[in-house]
């Protein structure tokens, strides 16, 4: 089932405090980002923007994936993360 008439072309951006106890709270402050895949059919992601946490992002600027592996954790897992991506050349 799925949910093939949705969109959202009204996206808004709010910024919130973090509340609660959790281990990202080690991490703070962190950037947000929704990430849009186009080559997976416009699949939207959240995720964390790697660096620094009063660093401007422009809205569509690219982003690459960051795999931050957890082998010391039972069980193990692989944590999805972004960083800006760097211009080649």
């Amino acid at each position: 089932m799925g949910c093939d008439g949705a969109e959202g072309r009204d996206l808004q951006l709010d910024a919130c405090l973090a509340s609660g106890a959790s281990g990202a709270q080690k991490c703070l402050p962190y950037i947000v980002v929704v990430v849009e895949l186009p080559q997976a059919g416009r699949v939207r992601m959240l995720g964390n923007l790697l660096g620094d946490p009063r660093q401007t992002v422009e809205i569509g600027a690219p982003v690459e994936a960051v795999f931050e592996h957890h082998n010391d954790a039972d069980p193990s897992f692989t944590l999805l993360q972004w960083r800006v991506a760097v211009p080649k050349g």
